[in-house]
């Protein structure tokens, strides 16, 4: 379960919606083999990229306003922000959330398991989240 709020409001989006790997739009899907096939352990950033790691992307943003800070304390990541530029909403998403957080056309898509990139599965789900 993902729990997601922003800055004056709380949403519970345990009721995401649940698909697979071909239920996603082409786009998504092409991205996610782009880097499933081409992940490299070099780091990576661009405008609408955000990596984590060594090379593994954290956030894909098709549109480029979206971008993920995480907070920590000390050596610990505590959550993560969610921000989008175009008007400065801000979404907490936890510590543990799976990589890479996509963004599409305000629709948070999150993978159902860990290290999708580096072994990937395709009968893996994934969990959509309409941003408010």
């Amino acid at each position: 379960m993902t729990s997601l709020s922003s800055c004056n409001m709380s949403v519970d989006n345990g009721g995401g919606k649940t698909v697979s790997f071909t239920d996603l739009p082409k786009e998504v899907q092409d991205t996610i083999m782009y880097w499933a096939e081409n992940y490299a352990p070099i780091p990576t950033n661009s405008d609408s990229l955000i990596s984590i790691g060594e090379g593994m992307p954290a956030v894909i943003s098709f549109d480029g306003k979206y971008t993920l800070d995480c907070i920590e304390f000390g050596p610990w990541i505590t959550h993560n922000i969610l921000r989008r530029s175009s008007d400065g909403r801000k979404y907490n998403l936890p510590y543990n959330i799976p990589y890479p957080i996509i963004v599409r056309n305000d629709t948070l898509i999150i993978p159902e398991d860990y290290n999708i990139l580096i072994v990937f599965d395709q009968n893996v789900k994934w969990s959509l989240y309409k941003l408010p």
